[in-house]
């Protein structure tokens, strides 16, 4: 027999343990300071602390200690002195040169940044680094398509998800514990022991073996046996007492196998045994043991095999053997189902086999029930004469117009319970025939698992939910949903392709990466809404494009979905398939966003009719290509929240908001970007017409008088109130539509809002008023290439494409600049994996930038990189990165800080774990703080509607890619006695601000310079 190396947790010498500790503790102590970059909250203390180590169990040279002491004193010192000579020179410069911000961009690029910054950038980055921030736990995860698990008592619910087991409570639908491993690794599968309930055994793909307390949460002990883990399995029965049961896997090297294991833990570790029972050349599917482990049936595609042994499992490995048989079905098995009955006693054999009875689902929706399969199989060995053998022709029967993606036997054998892509549960009475259904389920059903005593089936469905149903009414009594983000990890096991209207052949394309359209209600800051399909399946191919046509509302704290509603017309029929078994598109919704009362919600959605269904519409030698993009319907829905049936009713539609005519050159009439209002109740939308409008509420009227309710409201429309037409770039205009887009962005005041189209060659950017809808300021030359993000934060214009730019709007200067690192990603995949968010509580804002770690036509593994900024600073607050593919990034609504939502139906809360330190540590008069006080004013009042002092906000260097100055750098500034006080006469200010309307003034600095030359007594009053 041979043996795999295996580890065990728990179990260490004691002179290891210490050695561990020791290295730890000396990792501990070394204090490593790198200039500008000390964290605050790092203690100096050079001093060991061994109130931590086990100094009874450890084994360590005391002198060792002393030496850790010398070496953090003398590393401490070195890193005081150099600190303190990196402040002394930062000094000097104030400002980033042109060679100083080359620099900076190659330090972002490469993560270090921040290295020439003054010491006031410097006392910033250390008040809001990476101590500064923090990022949460994950919360909801995608299902794995794997069976739940019913706990003994049948009072939890066991699910696996991606990288987690979570344990939900069957009583209340909480969860109630978590088993997380700290090394990542893609959970394959799951089983609880078969000798104690309470333990469970969890493989992962890269081949390793967790064994968990899970009523504790605690880890009992880790192997890994150094292969490749695709399934897992315990016997059902044991007849023995021994505490250490035999595991089953399906894991392979060079070829698929099928071991057996018996894991040892703790001193007898070294004691592990495994034995190889079958080696195969194709996939093995599925495994199942039976019979105390003398029956193992597995399947591999369409041929399904079953082992017999009669050998107890108490037995040594080296003695198990297995005779195996095989037998070919028609087509692909896509789920099977194993029940053993104790056969009746014979008195013309010795010894009688159990009563095998398996049901199999195949890839086209037959069901095949096979009676005695085992003994069939032995006795038609035994005799010669063809007269004289059974038939082991199965039973069939057939509903299901799709592959069988489970099913499973009764506790008592007269039901089998199937599912699949239909959406509908099927119970199958075998005496006498009957079909039962339970029709329109909200997925396709995955998973059926038969609670212990029968009374409950708990079913996994395709959005990333599940639930618990009762047999006798089949009435659900548990549900757990996850957040329903289109799946786009490939299975481990892809069922094969098979041909029809849509998708004859197999397609080569990689998975479709969408941006999920999410929003965030202000009333209820923790309830985010997302925009989903109507499954987010794994079994479905991950190039299948997949429309959101729901609106899915989940609390974040409880983890739990709130209510799910349609959006757009949904299925019009159960199978969702045409007459000639051709997929019904649904439209899909490209924007949601929340009015500033969070009464109300815009979403868009478009839909274009297949090329096959208007290729009989063709006239002469037009191609379906070209007469696609006149058939595009693109919708603009408004919904007021109705409280008391708690749905959101659409009020207004309007139909291509930004229609443009079939000859047009700007486009097909896509709308690129929907935005909310953040002052009023208002929307802005953005399109191919080279429009900017804003939509505002208004009465219904009918014949010039209102129209109301039955409780006498008056009824709501919504109306566009301003179009601002733009100049639409000329090389934009000969741009595939698939390439192009645009953004717009609300200033935090609502008072203007900034609008692009993105361009090969340098775009400009528009400053519209809001207030009336004319475009105030334009500038050419921001950016060039794909718009990826806008935003306004307070005087700063950010802008996110091939470069991330920050503009100072009140001098109309670049504040910076740096390219940041896409990662070679193409520019569709860089529009749906890219976001810019802007947080004006904290006045922040992110970005979150993706990398495909290994490309192919299937993506199998992704990351992420998130970074927080100041606008007024070029180096990151924060940095971090996440294991997936960030779909959506949003500012939270009650606190500081965003939301990221990422591919693999998580969500994570970026916010500031310490209140912000005054930057500011120079002042004297109290001038420094009111230049802050008005900076903080933002655009508010750019147009000359506020006060006559704002020009003082202005602290900005008007040259390009320069930090702000220091207040100090100003030079002094004569004081104003209280007895002596400085009388500015009206005129006076008038001759400066003269008779200009507001956006036509001279510049900010010439302005401010005037307006203190009065105040400082430099002129004869």
């Amino acid at each position: 027999m041979s043996k795999r190396k295996h580890e065990s947790e728990g179990v260490e010498p004691a002179d290891v343990k210490g050695h561990r500790r020791l290295k730890k503790h000396k990792k501990n102590n070394s204090i490593a300071m790198d200039g500008n970059h000390m964290n605050a909250s790092t203690k100096m203390d050079t001093q060991p602390d061994t109130s931590h180590l086990d100094l009874e169990n450890a084994r360590f040279d005391p002198s060792a200690a002393n030496k850790i002491a010398k070496m953090g004193k003398r590393k401490g010192k070195r890193s005081i002195r150099k600190t303190e000579r990196e402040e002394t020179q930062g000094e000097k410069t104030a400002l980033v040169t042109k060679e100083g911000q080359g620099k900076l961009e190659e330090s972002i690029r490469s993560g270090d940044v921040g290295k020439s910054m003054s010491r006031k950038s410097a006392r910033h980055h250390m008040d809001s680094d990476s101590s500064a921030w923090k990022i949460s736990s994950a919360v909801g995860g995608r299902m794995l398509d794997l069976d739940p698990i019913f706990s003994q008592d049948e009072e939890c619910l066991i699910l696996a998800y991606d990288t987690a087991i979570k344990i939900y409570s069957t009583s209340t639908s909480l969860l109630m514990r978590r088993l997380q491993n700290k090394k990542p690794g893609i959970i394959t599968a799951f089983t609880l022991s078969s000798t104690n309930p309470n333990h469970l055994y969890v493989s992962t793909f890269s081949g390793s073996i967790d064994k968990w307390d899970w009523t504790e949460g605690v880890k009992l002990g880790r192997w890994d046996i150094s292969s490749q883990i695709y399934s897992l399995a315990t016997v059902q029965a044991v007849s023995n007492d021994s505490d250490d049961g035999i595991l089953y896997t399906i894991d392979k090297k060079q070829q698929w196998m099928i071991t057996a294991h018996r894991l040892k833990g703790g001193v007898n570790a070294e004691n592990t045994e495994l034995q190889t029972l079958l080696k195969h050349p194709e996939p093995l599917t599925s495994v199942k043991i039976l019979d105390d482990g003398n029956i193992v049936v597995t399947t591999s595609r369409s041929r399904m095999m079953i082992g017999y042994c009669d050998k107890p499992s108490s037995s040594p490995l080296r003695d198990l053997s297995y005779v195996w048989r095989e037998l070919d079905c028609l087509e692909w098995i896509t789920s099977i189902d194993v029940r053993v009955k104790p056969s009746e006693a014979n008195t013309t054999r010795v010894k009688t086999q159990p009563v095998v009875d398996v049901v199999i689902g195949d890839l086209k929706g037959s069901i095949f029930i096979y009676e005695d399969l085992l003994g069939k199989l032995i006795r038609k060995e035994h005799h010669r004469k063809p007269t004289n053998v059974e038939t082991i022709a199965p039973r069939r029967m057939h509903w299901h117009r799709n592959g069988v993606l489970t099913l499973k036997w009764s506790t008592d054998g007269n039901y089998v319970v199937s599912g699949g892509l239909e959406t509908v549960l099927v119970l199958w009475q075998l005496e006498t025939g009957h079909k039962q259904s339970l029709p329109h389920l909200s997925a396709p059903v995955e998973s059926i698992v038969v609670s212990p005593s029968g009374s409950s089936y708990a079913i996994r469905l395709g959005d990333n939910s599940a639930m618990i149903l009762s047999t006798a009414e089949l009435q659900p009594t548990v549900s757990i949903s996850g957040i329903q983000v289109p799946a786009v990890r490939k299975p481990l096991m892809p069922l094969p392709h098979i041909a029809t209207v849509d998708s004859p052949l197999q397609s080569s394309t990689p998975p479709q990466l969408i941006r999920t359209p999410t929003a965030l209600s202000s009333s209820n800051p923790g309830h985010l809404l997302f925009a989903v399909p109507s499954s987010s399946s794994s079994r479905i191919s991950p190039t299948t494009y997949q429309s959101a046509a729901y609106l899915q509302s989940f609390d974040i704290s409880s983890a739990h979905q709130i209510s799910r509603q349609a959006l757009t017309r949904t299925k019009t029929t159960t199978l969702n398939m045409g007459p000639e078994s051709n997929t019904i598109q649904e439209p899909h919704v490209t924007h949601i966003q929340f009015s500033q009362d969070a009464q109300w919600l815009a979403t868009l959605d478009e839909w274009m009719p297949p090329k096959r269904d208007t290729r009989h519409l063709l006239c002469n030698n037009e191609t379906p290509t070209k007469d696609q993009p006149g058939r595009l319907e693109v919708y603009l829905k408004f919904w007021s929240w109705n409280s008391e049936i708690n749905v959101w009713e659409l009020v207004s539609r309007i139909d291509n908001p930004h229609s443009v005519q079939l000859d047009s050159s700007h486009g097909i009439g896509r709308v690129f970007d929907l935005i909310s209002d953040p002052s009023l109740v208002g929307f802005a939308t953005i399109g191919d017409d080279g429009m900017a409008r804003l939509w505002e509420p208004s009465a219904r009227r009918r014949d010039g008088i209102e129209v109301r309710a039955k409780d006498s409201r008056v009824l709501t429309t919504w109306k566009c109130r301003h179009a601002s037409p733009m100049p639409v770039p000329e090389s934009r205009k000969q741009e595939n539509d698939e390439h192009s887009g645009a953004k717009i962005a609300y200033s935090p005041d609502g008072s203007i809002i900034a609008a692009g189209y993105q361009s090969l060659s340098p775009s400009t950017i528009h400053i519209i008023q809001t207030e009336d809808g004319k475009i105030r300021y334009t500038r050419n030359g921001l950016y060039t290439g794909p718009l990826l993000g806008l935003g306004i934060l307070g005087k700063y214009l950010v802008i996110l494409s091939h470069e991330l730019s920050v503009w100072d709007l009140v001098n109309g200067q670049l504040c910076y600049s740096f390219v940041p690192n896409f990662h070679g990603l193409s520019r569709t995949r860089q529009a749906t994996t890219t976001h810019l968010a802007v947080d004006i509580l904290r006045n922040t804002f992110a970005i979150a930038l993706s990398e495909i770690l290994c490309p192919s036509k299937y993506i199998t593994k992704s990351r992420s990189q998130i970074m927080v900024f100041d606008p007024a600073y070029p180096t990151p607050l924060y940095t971090t990165t996440l294991p997936n593919t960030i779909n959506a990034l949003l500012p939270t609504a009650d606190r500081k800080g965003y939301y990221v939502v990422d591919s693999a139906a998580e969500v994570r809360i970026l916010t500031p774990s310490t209140p912000s330190h005054i930057r500011s540590t120079v002042s004297k008069n109290g001038i420094e703080k009111e230049a802050e006080k008005s900076a903080s004013n933002g655009l508010q009042n750019i147009y000359g509607n506020g006060k006559i002092d704002e020009p003082n906000s202005d602290n900005t260097d008007t040259k390009s890619g320069r930090l702000p100055l220091e207040l100090s750098s100003l030079g002094n500034i004569p004081s104003i006695e209280e007895d002596d006080p400085v009388i500015v006469r009206p005129e006076q200010l008038a001759e400066i601000f003269g008779i200009s309307p507001p956006f036509a003034l001279p510049p900010m600095i010439s302005l401010f310079e005037q307006v203190a030359s009065l105040y400082s007594k430099k002129v004869d009053l």
